[in-house]
């Protein structure tokens, strides 16, 4: 559902690239609603309603109607699931590795 990618790209450190055809035609929905600004690639082809993009999606920013839309205040990167920046770094990577965890752990503690 497209907002619910709304939801995690208003949480992830910007730009970030997206490679998933299923959430790149997601982004081309946000980005025609003006929710987000993004570049699309075109599409290669379309095979039972399903379309084959020739690349990745950039998105570079959240629009403030997005953010209004999503109801999501700006957390923790990846508090809605991991969406990386591009590029991902290592030091980045175990950043995010932990603050997945953290509310688990907090969760299991309780």
């Amino acid at each position: 559902m497209p907002m619910q990618l709304l939801e995690r790209l208003c949480c992830a450190q910007l730009p970030v690239n997206i490679d998933d055809d299923d959430d790149i035609e997601k982004c081309s929905v946000l980005r025609a609603a003006q929710l987000i600004e993004a570049e699309i690639p075109p599409i290669l082809h379309e095979d039972l309603g399903q379309a084959m993009y020739s690349g990745h999606a950039t998105v570079m920013r959240v629009t403030a109607t997005g953010r209004a839309a999503s109801g999501t205040r700006t957390t923790r990167a990846g508090e809605f699931g991991n969406i990386p920046s591009a590029p991902m770094t290592g030091e980045r990577h175990a950043f995010l590795q932990r603050t997945e965890r953290e509310p688990a752990q907090r969760n299991s503690s309780a």
